[in-house]
């Protein structure tokens, strides 16, 4: 007579099953991108899909490379954050964790060493899935390639480590062209006496994007950004000094300064 219970092959495929809710993955896990294929784009869409609350910390813009920031989840119903790292390499997609909290019983983040029953893979696999698809579907491709030029945080994290030559290839042969929807604090509002682009705009106005988020911890704290903003609008000889004004324009040029970046945009209308 047979004793009831779990064979030792069935103990065993358990165990595995739990050590891997358990254990993270250390090293970088891969999966094929579609050759000539531009990365941004589809890490772009993905993460502004999946966890539109992370931030970008590092970009390396002509080593295919994104790190972010804020990425979270839950272990059963503990909240857990983690920065994570998206790259091309030889054509492959590679993925990499980092720098993992959880809120304590007090509110609080407090990093810890491993994810517990967060389940990594599948995080890592919805990731991956979502870049595969953009970067496969020319339309979501393109409509996601304008949004992320459009996008002056992402563009703003992907100038802020470069060379100056790097920098101005970007502008020149990326961000240039983009329209920017631009929210900041108005500094000064003049007479314009020159033509931009070889159009006659008859005013300037100097905005300022403070673009810190002090909302979370664990989400960037990007710097300063000027904007020197033209336009024929009569109505802003009305506007206020430290007055919030919204702005849309197409980026024609940009400058940096140390830290600082200063954008020149004309009015789109």
């Amino acid at each position: 007579m047979k004793k009831k219970g779990f064979s030792f092959a069935a103990m065993t495929v358990i165990a595995m099953l739990v050590f891997g809710v358990f254990m993270a993955i250390p090293a970088f896990g891969q999966a094929a991108y579609p050759a000539d294929t531009a990365l941004y784009p589809a890490v772009y869409g993905a993460f502004l899909e999946l966890y539109p609350n992370a931030r970008y910390i590092n970009i390396d813009f002509y080593n295919d490379t994104y790190t972010l920031t804020g990425i979270s989840g839950r272990a059963l119903l503990v909240p857990i954050s983690y920065d994570i790292t998206v790259r091309l390499n030889n054509g492959r997609l590679e993925f990499a964790y980092d720098n993992i909290h959880q809120r304590n019983s007090n509110g609080r983040w407090e990093r810890i060493r491993a994810f517990g029953m967060y389940n990594y893979n599948n995080a890592v696999n919805a990731i991956r899935n979502k870049i595969l698809e953009i970067g496969n579907n020319s339309a979501l491709f393109e409509r996601h390639q304008r949004a992320a030029m459009a996008d002056i945080f992402f563009v703003n994290s992907i100038m802020k480590d470069m060379t100056e030559l790097a920098f101005r290839d970007f502008i020149d042969n990326h961000a240039k062209g983009s329209v920017f929807n631009i929210t900041g604090r108005i500094s000064e509002v003049t007479e314009n006496n020159r033509e931009v682009e070889g159009v006659a705009y008859r005013y300037r106005i100097r905005i300022t994007l403070n673009t810190t988020d002090p909302s979370d911890a664990f989400l960037a704290v990007m710097p300063n950004i000027s904007c020197s903003f033209f336009t024929n609008q009569d109505n802003v000889i009305r506007l206020s000094r430290n007055a919030d004004f919204s702005v849309q324009g197409t980026l024609i040029g940009a400058t940096r300064s140390g830290n600082t970046f200063s954008l020149t945009l004309v009015d789109t209308r």
